[in-house]
């Protein structure tokens, strides 16, 4: 391996930018809105447990990547502007029940 891949994986990695920020949020919201999904769908037990594991993890890789990349080859906006706004209502909701 070499010394610059192990240098950007073991630095901090500052969220620097509004472009940065949003991703993360953008990662986080969706992650929530599939956790909830998969709340609802799966049955209690070991493989439920497991599958929000490693949806915690997604989110974290994609912090993660989102931190360590310049976002040079951020995608396109606008692809999933539906889904977007469908899963901002799940986390608004989220963030304030009562609201």
């Amino acid at each position: 391996m070499l010394e610059e891949d192990l240098n950007n994986r073991f630095s901090f990695h500052p969220i620097d930018t509004q472009d940065k920020q949003r991703a993360n949020e953008d990662v986080r919201r969706q992650c929530y809105v599939l956790a909830l999904y998969l709340d609802d769908l799966l049955p209690e037990g070991r493989e439920k447990s497991l599958a929000i594991t490693k949806l915690e993890e997604v989110l974290f890789w994609s912090h993660a990547s989102i931190a360590r990349d310049s976002l040079e080859n951020e995608p396109s906006t606008g692809r999933h502007e539906q889904e977007k706004e469908e899963s901002q209502e799940v986390w608004d909701e989220f963030r304030d029940p009562h609201g």
